[in-house]
């Protein structure tokens, strides 16, 4: 018998389902049953910590993210160094699109 290994109300779950490749799952397979778990268990740890590190979309600095198209040429030289002339650059062009909104 295998345990879960985050406690939680198993009644909140949500099925869905995933695609890993062969040796992904073996690995998983192994993990599980070295630890005595259930793979599932395993996943839903794993999600739990990579959300714990993930940005808060709340966060106002969530929206800056993928401001910067970084496909085409970089005007301003790395946006790493140079965001604060991005982020004008994007702000500029979208009060531009607002006043050109017809009322």
């Amino acid at each position: 018998m295998t345990r879960d290994i985050i406690n939680h109300d198993m009644s909140e779950n949500v099925p869905f389902q995933v695609q890993l490749t062969r040796g992904q799952h073996r690995r998983l397979k192994r993990l599980a049953e070295s630890r005595g778990v259930s793979m599932g268990s395993i996943l839903r740890e794993s999600v739990a910590e990579y959300l714990s590190q993930a940005p808060d979309e709340r966060d106002p600095a969530f929206g800056i993210i993928g401001l910067i198209d970084d496909t085409s040429p970089t005007p301003h030289g790395d946006p790493a160094v140079e965001h604060d002339a991005y982020l004008a650059d994007a702000l500029e062009a979208e009060s531009n699109a607002v006043r050109r909104r017809p009322k």
